[in-house]
């Protein structure tokens, strides 16, 4: 969650505020809006809560998830537009189309798409085309040459204004003076006045047309050089002009001709569309039959039955796009040149002896075929672009395109990303692009995850619609007692409720700080108690299952949102082993019984539920969870970014991540350690706990009831601490560094040990604790402070060292009274002693009173 990710830069935001990742800056300046005094470290550290509660903004945007496209992408053949960029003198570099955030038309489609940018460098533009709003005004494949077709790159594009023909751009051509270097200064893909600077004014005075094919020289971010020529300046150095073959990607597309909806179709459920499919009311507005489909799908009231109608849900808002997939451009008539794909161990046709015309008839297609088809089409609009981009100057493929010709028995000639041969290729009416088994794995998980976003984006507003409004009242705790109700009247129908708010409704979860996990949790112990499990199991697939005894490794690498179920043997041996895969993200892990171990240490975001047996959790990087049951449980947050660990029922072990801990020890004797330079919030709970601080930044500890140890090692907490021991007799050992140690009636005998007097180290006394109320005595080189009369006191140990080297000598009390080290002081100014034979040491000042014992 990005909230979790940057909390250090919100942390110094007074410092780098402005430095910071956009939104996340503003999501800062929020922040400091709705929690005063923000720069105090003590109101940092207890409203750091309510940033928690924030909801994760990209949750609740309603979007086809960009998994569908970074699939699709690493499948894809084309290689993007080639605009003329100059190099200004400190070469050319791009950003990448995930880093540049700009959205512009680069094909001159009418929509603006992400795209890769140039951020050293500049387009060469021509002024008397007017401002620059898409690719048809820059020199590239997308500018028409004089007869209308569009040129092949961008020296064939630039070519036409060479009017003399002597190979070169100079002063002699008459459109040299109207040409100019548009830098994009600020990034954002709409030129300004100020970013515009005639070749005349920089000193070039030369282009060559000449140009050289480049081995695909790499500029950053994916972007390639793929020809290259000279322009020479004023003083007679030369610089490269290039063909800048810029990534685009058409699944961030803006539509700018939006309908205006009337109130039943701004009703309807709404998800963002993507690639070329518009959002579902705008869809509706232009498809009858799509939005007839979108209220069917709506009125369905559980997961089986949303889940059936998905699919024809999907096909149905693909079918509203304009947009024509690859296959879908093919008119197979005579001379026409046709592409299709070929699918690894997939039969193309259901006959080859029928003749050339049956040969490219789809009814001659197999069912397998025509599914794999029908997938790529809906994932080709839904991204905006074609897996195979036909390129007039290289249609035979980008990124090493596997080629063939189909000849008339139905076998194929292969060609691999070579320039045509004379003969049959050329004839040829259809060409097959090949997709290799690990291509077509990534395609279906692309679909996947297409159906899974979309079924996301919708379960919120139709099914679950009663719980989310629940989320949103002023009593959002009341939606678990609802789903309660949901699960008697039909546990597997429930469950399946609950187990989707959990998944897509996380974000208002959170916001409502209602904590539904534990609650599914039992639900599923419930169903596997009454013998549903497996019915539950069937309805949800989803799901993965763990059997009693059985070992398994789970969290298929790049998965998303996973529930896992773990049920290890009722004896606490042969435990459960699961592991997730690399990239995974958002799995949830439950195990319900016996011995469980689960390293997710590869994946990202992931929680994790102990059952009534020992578990043993290790996440892995991004925000993990940890929520303890009834047995031990050990929560390792190993590399996380962030971690919130709460304990259960029996002894946890918990170890904080790399950034920022959150700790609840909930009940037992729990050992908490966190050693991460981040912000650690550490509640130690009931029981008798050991809390340790071995990393940077700041923590802040409440040891809770029992008698407790704290210890924040010598460089721990260098950013400070704040301790609260709690009810019972603790033993608090405190660093090098600043901190305060709050005291409340009632909470026993302390013992604090300090390694120095280094940094400020305070004792806040807590309301009803007046200076009145304390006095001393001295046990060896110990203060024993008393606290009222009803036995609190705290034991400062080696407080009396003449040096003052282990002191704590600053108090606060509730009426602002503040104390320094002369005050302590004076609370032992007479040293009495006993019967016996007594070594009194006094205090080299005038107000130490020594007293022998009379007899």
């Amino acid at each position: 969650m990005a909230t979790l990710l940057n909390i250090r830069t919100m942390y110094n935001m007074h410092e780098s505020i402005d430095s910071a990742d956009p939104a996340i800056s503003k999501l800062a300046r929020n922040w400091m809006e709705l929690v005063p005094g923000i720069y105090s470290s003590e109101q940092f550290m207890r409203s750091i809560k309510v940033l928690l509660r924030l909801p994760d903004v990209k949750s609740t945007l309603n979007a086809i998830d960009d998994l569908v496209n970074q699939l699709f992408r690493s499948v894809q053949f084309d290689s993007g537009r080639d605009p003329l960029v100059v190099d200004l003198g400190k070469g050319i570099r791009a950003t990448g189309v995930d880093d540049s955030k700009v959205l512009f038309d680069l094909a001159n489609a009418g929509q603006k798409e992400a795209v890769g940018w140039i951020a050293s460098g500049g387009f060469l533009v021509n002024t008397a085309d007017g401002p620059v709003t898409s690719g048809a005004q820059l020199f590239g494949d997308a500018r028409a040459l004089p007869d209308g077709s569009l040129a092949a790159n961008g020296f064939q594009a630039l070519a036409p204004l060479d009017s003399n023909a002597d190979g070169h751009i100079n002063a002699s051509d008459t459109a040299f003076g109207k040409l100019a270097i548009w830098t994009d200064t600020n990034q954002d893909g709409i030129e300004q006045a100020d970013e515009v600077f005639l070749l005349s004014k920089l000193g070039i005075q030369d282009i060559d047309l000449t140009s050289e094919t480049s081995t695909f020289q790499n500029i950053g971010g994916g972007n390639v050089v793929t020809g290259k020529a000279k322009i020479t300046w004023a003083d007679g150095h030369q610089t490269d002009i290039v063909e800048a073959n810029l990534v685009t990607n058409g699944f961030y597309t803006v539509f700018t001709d939006n309908v205006t909806l009337t109130p039943e179709q701004a009703a309807l459920p709404f998800v963002r569309g993507s690639g070329q499919v518009r959002d579902t009311r705008q869809a509706a507005a232009r498809s009858p039959d799509f939005s007839a489909m979108l209220q069917q799908y709506a009125a369905a009231n559980t997961r089986a039955e949303q889940l059936a109608l998905l699919p024809a849900l999907i096909d149905a808002w693909a079918a509203t796009s304009s947009f024509k997939s690859l296959m879908q451009r093919n008119t197979y008539a005579n001379d026409s040149v046709n592409y299709e794909y070929a699918f690894a161990g997939v039969a193309h046709y259901q006959s080859t002896t029928l003749g050339y015309d049956a040969l490219i008839a789809k009814s001659n297609w197999t069912a397998e075929y025509s599914k794999w088809t029908h997938l790529v089409d809906i994932l080709e609009k839904f991204n905006g672009q074609t897996l195979f981009s036909v390129d007039s100057g290289w249609m035979w493929g980008h990124n090493r395109a596997f080629v063939s010709a189909v000849n008339t028995d139905g076998s194929t000639s292969a060609y691999n990303g070579a320039s045509p041969q004379a003969g049959a290729l050329l004839q040829a009416t259809v060409l097959q692009i090949s997709l290799s088994d690990q291509q077509m794995a990534r395609l279906q998980q692309s679909y996947d995850a297409l159906l899974d976003s979309v079924y996301g984006g919708l379960v919120l507003q139709t099914r679950l619609d009663k719980y989310v409004r629940i989320l949103q009242s002023d009593h959002p705790a009341d939606v678990l007692a609802a789903l309660q109700a949901a699960y008697d009247r039909n546990p597997v129908n429930g469950a399946s409720d609950a187990i989707d708010l959990l998944k897509y409704g996380r974000a208002a979860l959170d916001k409502a700080g209602v904590p539904l996990a534990p609650t599914l949790q039992s639900m599923a112990q419930d169903l596997d108690s009454r013998g549903l499990l497996s019915t539950w199991l069937a309805d949800n697939p989803g799901i993965h299952y763990t059997a009693p005894g059985q070992a398994a490794a789970i969290g298929k690498t790049g998965e998303l949102n996973g529930l896992f179920i773990l049920t290890g043997p009722t004896q606490k041996a042969d435990p459960v082993q699961a592991s997730a895969g690399q990239g995974s993200q958002g799995n949830v892990f439950f195990a319900l019984h016996g011995n469980t171990t689960v390293d997710a240490s590869k994946g990202d975001n992931q929680q994790f539920f102990g059952g009534d047996g020992p578990s043993r959790f290790v996440g892995g990087t991004g925000a993990n969870r940890f929520q303890g049951g009834a047995g031990d449980m050990w929560m390792d947050g190993h590399l996380g970014s962030a971690g919130t660990f709460t304990g259960g029922k029996g002894n946890d072990t918990m170890i904080g991540g790399t950034g920022l801990n959150i700790f609840s020890g909930g009940g037992g004797d729990d050992a908490i350690t966190s050693n991460a330079d981040a912000v650690s919030l550490i509640d130690g709970g009931i029981g008798n706990d050991t809390i340790r601080v071995s990393g940077g930044g700041m923590a802040s500890i409440d040891g809770g009831a029992g008698d407790d140890i704290i210890r924040i090692d010598p460089y721990g907490a260098s950013q400070g601490a704040d301790i609260m021991g709690g009810t019972g007799d603790d033993q608090i050992s405190l660093g090098y560094y600043s901190t305060t140690l709050r005291f409340n009636r009632g909470d026993g005998h302390d013992t604090v040990s300090s390694i120095a007097n280094a940094g400020n180290k305070t004792i806040v006394f807590g309301p009803g604790i007046s200076a009145a109320d304390l006095s001393a005595t001295r046990v060896g080189n110990d203060m024993i402070l008393n606290v009222g009369a009803n036995g609190d006191a705290i034991t400062i140990t080696n407080w009396f060292l003449l040096d003052g080297s282990k002191r704590i000598d600053t108090a606060v009390f509730a009426d602002g009274t503040r104390w320094n080290a002369d005050n302590f002081r004076r609370l032992i100014t007479t040293v009495t002693g006993t019967a016996g034979d007594d070594t009194i040491n006094g205090w080299p000042v005038s107000y130490t009173h020594l007293r022998a014992h009379e007899t």
